[in-house]
């Protein structure tokens, strides 16, 4: 995280996209290797909740990706009175 600085406000901004997004995906590729092992019956609907979650948070995680660079680039332009 780092803080965006802007007009006196500060805004949390996340800096490193690619390093979140890589954890991520590897939790999803060990829930995905999980699935291979011979225990995966004992555990399959703790795994089946985890897995939902973590693509969840990689869905989420796109979109606030989005939204993020957009308003760091329409911050400036509404801040100066650009719309009524």
């Amino acid at each position: 995280m780092t803080e965006h600085n802007s007009n006196g406000r500060q805004t949390p901004l996340i800096k490193e996209w690619k390093e979140v997004m890589t954890q991520v995906s590897d939790h999803q590729s060990l829930i995905l290797s999980l699935k291979e092992s011979r225990f995966y019956g004992g555990f399959a609907d703790q795994i089946g909740q985890i897995e939902l979650k973590l693509g969840g948070i990689d869905e989420y995680l796109a979109k606030l990706n989005v939204i993020q660079r957009k308003w760091v680039y329409l911050e400036p332009i509404f801040m100066r009175g650009a719309l009524p």
